[in-house]
């Protein structure tokens, strides 16, 4: 296997890892802690849940920082708003909206999970959770916003000094009710190390290092225990600092992998993330109302990883179906809009 390949395969690998374990941790939300509350195997499930939150969406953001590099340090400012701030900005309109209708207002109530506030909210509320980040797709907001902060600060000593700050200040200036815009503040930091750092991780991250792999995971699992024994978890930079070490481990994992397997539905799954990302709570939602409690012990401790499974499939499956009945508009900016925007005058062809 080539270093270049190595390098796509790692990258897809941990994309397909970090999405599969944003729908866990939907579906535990959602559907399994509700379906088996109070149950010895559900609070299980609960705390691994729990302690991948430090690294869940942090590597997500870093590899995310690391595609978009090439855009951010070579491409022009009108480039990045045709090609990439645009479409991200009405996928994450798009789907958002057709998430409060299909969820809010045509499936049935989720019996395990009560969301009575959200289906009365009013217009004027959605507009405001949109701006806010208080959505489902939170992610792509984010995305459009990381992309214009490391674009326009450029150096990558403020870019990183900023994603501290904003990580540390969060707790102290965002309500514990906003969790969109904490979400915000709390994760810009990985998106400015995976574009600043791309070099480094290629050249440093291309093998697997025992040394380095055994220090961050004797690191991250002592950090883990502590922050639990001493109630340390949700604590101003607490979660950054495992952050850090975690998705250092996880990398060296995915590297060490991909030496010796394909992981090709992984991969798979890695390169195609948002089909997934924008229908997966949907489907969730929709098979919620139809999913009695388990009561054979191996399928419900096996049910979270089934269900996570098949969640995603079904996320690809319909995709390409969408797209072979000309719905790839649901993915990406229409052409239409996107002439319609050159005329106005509100975006550049790209060249």
């Amino acid at each position: 296997m080539t270093s270049s390949n190595l390098r796509i395969n790692w990258i897809d690998a941990a994309k397909g890892a970090c999405i599969l374990a944003v729908v866990l941790y939907h579906f535990n939300q959602f559907v399994y802690q509700g379906m088996y509350e109070g149950h010895t195997i559900a609070l299980m499930w609960n705390v691994v849940i729990s302690a991948l939150k430090p690294l869940r969406m942090p590597l997500f953001f870093l590899i995310s920082g690391y595609l978009a590099a090439t855009s951010i340090n070579k491409r022009s400012w009108a480039r990045i708003r045709t090609k990439k701030i645009a479409s991200l900005l009405w996928v994450y309109v798009l789907w958002a909206s057709l998430y409060w209708l299909v969820v809010d207002q045509l499936l049935p109530a989720n019996p395990w999970y009560d969301s009575t506030a959200e289906a009365n909210a009013t217009l004027m509320t959605r507009v405001y959770q949109l701006l806010t980040a208080d959505t489902s797709l939170w992610y792509l907001y984010a995305l459009v916003i990381y992309f214009v902060l490391v674009k326009a600060l450029r150096s990558p000593v403020l870019g990183i000094v900023a994603g501290v700050a904003s990580n540390i200040a969060m707790p102290f200036i965002v309500p514990t009710d906003q969790w969109g815009l904490q979400s915000l503040m709390a994760y810009f930091l990985f998106f400015v190390i995976g574009v600043h750092a791309r070099e480094f991780i290629n050249t440093h991250y291309m093998t697997f290092s025992v040394k380095r792999f055994v220090l961050t995971a004797s690191i991250s699992m002592a950090g883990l225990g502590a922050a639990s024994h001493f109630d340390l978890l949700y604590a101003p930079g607490v979660q950054m600092l495992l952050a850090l070490v975690m998705v250092s481990t996880v990398i060296d994992l995915f590297a060490l992998t991909c030496n010796y397997f394909r992981l090709q539905w992984l991969c798979s799954v890695g390169q195609q993330t948002l089909p997934i990302y924008v229908m997966h709570q949907i489907l969730i939602k929709a098979a919620a109302p139809f999913m009695p409690p388990i009561i054979n012990t191996p399928l419900m401790v096996l049910e979270p990883i089934l269900a996570t499974m098949l969640v995603a499939a079904a996320c690809l499956m319909l995709y390409r179906i969408l797209v072979d009945i000309r719905g790839r508009a649901l993915f990406t900016m229409p052409h239409t809009l996107r002439r319609i925007a050159y005329r106005t005058h509100m975006l550049q062809p790209a060249v």
